[in-house]
C-alpha cells in the first residue's frame, strides 16, 4: 500500500530522506493530524540517522521554514514543492543537504531566483481591499491554493489577525474550489472543505 505524504516541506523531506518509499503525493489539508503527526514524528527518526554535519544543516532548515526565516536558498524548497516541482526541490535539498558549503550553478540559481519572484510578485498582488468582502472574508476563486499559504503569512503581516475564510481556486492535486477558515492568530487552517455549488 503507498504511503500519502503532503506536498508540503514534511512531505518533502519524507521523500528526500526515504526516496525508495511507496507514496503518493496528496494536499496539504487532506491528512489527518494523526497521519501528519505519525510523518513528523518518521522524519525526526530519519533525520536523527543521518550523519552529524547533515542532521544540522537539515534541522536548521526546518526551523527556518517553520519561522518563514533564512535567505532565499533556505525558502527555495518550499516553494518549489508548492508548486509541485518535486524532481527541482529535491535536487536543491541534495545540494544543500548533503554538501558542505555548496552553491547552485548559475543556471540552477537563475531558475530558483526566478520562481521566488514570481511566487513574491503573485502573493503581494493578492493583498487587495476589493477582495475582502464582507469583512474577513477574503475572494480569491481565481487563484491557485498553490498560493494561500504564503497569502495567510502576508494577511497576518500587513492586515489582520483575526479569524478568516478564504476561497481559493482550484490546487494541483485537487479540483474544484476551497473554502479554507484560518483561526484567530493562526496562520496554519483550522479546516479546508470543498465548496459545493448549489
Amino acid at each position: 500500500m503507498r504511503t500519502k505524504i503532503p506536498l508540503d516541506v514534511e512531505g518533502l523531506i519524507h521523500r528526500f530522506l526515504n526516496p525508495d518509499c511507496q507514496c503518493v503525493w496528496v494536499t496539504p489539508w487532506s491528512i489527518t493530524n494523526s497521519q501528519r503527526n505519525n510523518l513528523l514524528e518518521q522524519n525526526r527518526e530519519l533525520i536523527n540517522r543521518l550523519p552529524h554535519a547533515q542532521k544540522k544543516r537539515l534541522q536548521k532548515l526546518r526551523k527556518q521554514l517553520r519561522c518563514h526565516a533564512g535567505n532565499w536558498k533556505s525558502k527555495l524548497p518550499e516553494v518549489a514543492i508548492r508548486h509541485g516541482k518535486y524532481q527541482f526541490a529535491i535536487a536543491w535539498l541534495n545540494g544543500m543537504i548533503l554538501r558542505a558549503n555548496w552553491k547552485p550553478t548559475e543556471k540552477l540559481e537563475a531558475r530558483a531566483r526566478l520562481l521566488l519572484s514570481h511566487d513574491r510578485a503573485m502573493v503581494k498582488r493578492l493583498i487587495l481591499k476589493s477582495r475582502q468582502w464582507p469583512k474577513n472574508i477574503w475572494h480569491l476563486h481565481d487563484v491557485s491554493a498553490t498560493y494561500i499559504p504564503p497569502f495567510i503569512f502576508q494577511l497576518r503581516k500587513k492586515i489582520t489577525r483575526e479569524q478568516v475564510q478564504i476561497t481559493s481556486g482550484s490546487h494541483l492535486l485537487a479540483d474544484g474550489y476551497w473554502c479554507w477558515i484560518i483561526a484567530k492568530n493562526s496562520t496554519h487552517p483550522i479546516s479546508v472543505q470543498p465548496v459545493i455549488e448549489g
